[in-house]
């Protein structure tokens, strides 16, 4: 955060440290992000997606695998 002060200044520090941690839960870690969730006012008013970026794919019979397209 100190890198971008201006991120703060212009949205306050608890929804710059919110949206950080939206980003991160997202997967969506750069500057560019962060501050496209602060615009839209992401952090406040939508809750954050269920699971994480860290979490395990989704495994469906459905879903074609890496063979299909070989």
């Amino acid at each position: 955060m100190s890198q971008h002060p201006q991120l703060a200044t212009s949205y306050g520090r608890e929804r710059l440290i919110a949206a950080a941690s939206r980003a991160i839960d997202i997967g969506a870690r750069t500057y560019g992000s962060v501050k496209s969730i602060l615009a839209s006012d992401l952090t406040d008013r939508c809750p954050a997606p269920e699971g994480s970026a860290n979490d395990p794919p989704v495994l469906r019979s459905n879903i074609r695998g890496p063979r299909y397209y070989y």
